[in-house]
């Protein structure tokens, strides 16, 4: 929900965005605005299989590449660090990540495997060893996580689930390639994703409700 003088105040709703939501935010906090969380749980089904998955978070990330290539373009102001840290390390890095990931993982493997290509050259100690220990101690952390949100709702049939996170970064990574030639071919394209069928929102609260 938005006041109307707000909206107009920073520019009006982006229709050629497809994220339009994170191109909005970022421009009512540079306008002095605040967003606040509501304390709930959202019940919203999920897409409908792999490639409806894939369409999803190709926009997602195409409109994020978008809103950070747009946001980069403005003038330092008031709150301008702030502004930047966000737009850089929450914004860009989203497609950034998924992009370089499996560079670094393919590094990693070759360095494993003592294979004969400058690896350490681009790495050289004690660098290649603080990114070896950033990739696996950032990855068990992240996994780490994922365990921990379901132990802490008591959804323990979606603990084992919190494991499978390198699968989903691999298809995060063919999402991001996805996305980066869809931004350099189709930027404005919208691709619209079938989401599944299911019971009211009430009812799947009362199923995994805590006991």
């Amino acid at each position: 929900m938005f006041r109307t003088g707000a909206l107009v105040e920073v520019g009006g709703w982006d229709a050629y965005n497809v994220t339009e939501d994170a191109d909005l935010g970022l421009r009512l906090s540079h306008w002095g605005y605040r967003a606040r969380m509501l304390d709930s749980t959202t019940y919203e089904l999920a897409t409908a299989g792999t490639g409806a998955w894939l369409r999803q978070r190709s926009r997602w990330i195409k409109g994020y590449l978008q809103t950070w290539l747009v946001h980069a373009r403005r003038r330092p102001g008031r709150g301008a660090w702030r502004h930047a840290l966000t737009l850089h390390f929450l914004i860009g890095a989203v497609g950034v990540s998924a992009l370089l990931n499996p560079v670094f993982w393919l590094l990693y493997v070759i360095w494993l495997a003592g294979l004969d290509l400058p690896v350490e050259t681009l790495f050289p100690p004690p660098l290649g060893a603080m990114a070896v220990a950033a990739l696996l101690l950032g990855n068990a952390f992240q996994l780490w996580l994922f365990v921990l949100a379901p132990l802490r709702r008591g959804w323990h049939d979606l603990v084992l689930f919190g494991l499978t996170a390198p699968a989903y970064w691999v298809l995060q990574s063919v999402a991001g390639y996805r996305a980066l030639w869809q931004l350099l071919v189709r930027p404005f394209y919208w691709e619209k994703t079938e989401h599944e069928a299911g019971e009211a929102p009430e009812a799947i609260a009362a199923k995994v409700a805590p006991a």
